[in-house]
């Protein structure tokens, strides 16, 4: 029998005032987190979505929203970390 620790590691995570974002390694593509049962549990939970943007670029966003955050404040679930030029399109 499996135990489940994601859910509530993202729980004491979020009442604990952190800032989580779901993101993916995938070469092309990126995460949405609507898609799928999980996705949709972890936004719940306040996780963002790290859209199509690499893990470089998600991580200058962090740090760049960390200094611009007043103390003791999280970044804006509604600010969902996307850019959608991030990969030209294939032609």
């Amino acid at each position: 029998m499996r135990r489940i620790v994601f859910f509530p590691a993202l729980q004491l995570a979020h009442e604990a005032g952190c800032t989580v974002v779901l993101t993916t390694q995938c070469i092309e593509g990126g995460a949405d987190i609507r898609r799928y049962e999980v996705g949709v549990r972890a936004a719940e939970l306040g996780v963002l979505s790290g859209g199509t943007l690499p893990i470089e670029a998600l991580y200058a966003l962090l740090l760049q929203r960390l200094a611009e955050s007043p103390a003791g404040r999280r970044s804006p679930h509604s600010m969902q970390m996307r850019n959608k030029n991030a990969y030209p399109k294939k032609y």
